[in-house]
C-alpha cells in the first residue's frame, strides 16, 4: 500500500506547508511526520558556522520544505543543482540515506539513533 493512504489527518497540514514525510533511517518504511519549523530549526542550528551551512541551507530551503518527494534520484538532484559532492556531504550530516544506487530518502537527521534509543528505552 501507499505510506500515504494510512494518514490522512496530517494531509491538511501537510498542504498548508507545516508538517512534512521524512524517513527516520529505521529500514525503508520507517516515515515520520515532522514539523517543517522545528525541522528547519533543528538542522541548521546544527550547522550554524560550519563550512556545509551554505549547502545545507539551501537544501532545506530549496528541496525538503518545496517537494513533496519521499526519496529523490540522482538525476532530479541534479536538475535542482547538487552534485555527487553535495550529496555525499548531505549524507554525511544526515539529510539523505541512501534508498539504492543513485536514490536516496529524505531524512531527519540523528532521527535513527533517537529512535533506536527510545524502542530500546521502551523495553
Amino acid at each position: 500500500g501507499h505510506p500515504r493512504a494510512r494518514c490522512h489527518p496530517q494531509n491538511r497540514l501537510r498542504d498548508q506547508g507545516r508538517v512534512r514525510l521524512l524517513h527516520l533511517g529505521l529500514g525503508s518504511d520507517a516515515l515520520g511526520v515532522v514539523s517543517l519549523e522545528l525541522y528547519r530549526e533543528k538542522v541548521l542550528a546544527a550547522v550554524a558556522g560550519t563550512p556545509r551551512e551554505a549547502l545545507i541551507r539551501r537544501f532545506v530551503e530549496e528541496v525538503v520544505t518545496v517537494t513533496p518527494e519521499l526519496s529523490l534520484e540522482q538525476k532530479r538532484m541534479r536538475e535542482m543543482g547538487f552534485g555527487d559532492r553535495d550529496v555525499t556531504h548531505l549524507v554525511a550530516a544526515g539529510l539523505l540515506t541512501v534508498r539504492d544506487v543513485g536514490s536516496w530518502w529524505l531524512a531527519v537527521p540523528g532521527m535513527g539513533r533517537f529512535v533506536r534509543a527510545l524502542l530500546r528505552g521502551e523495553r
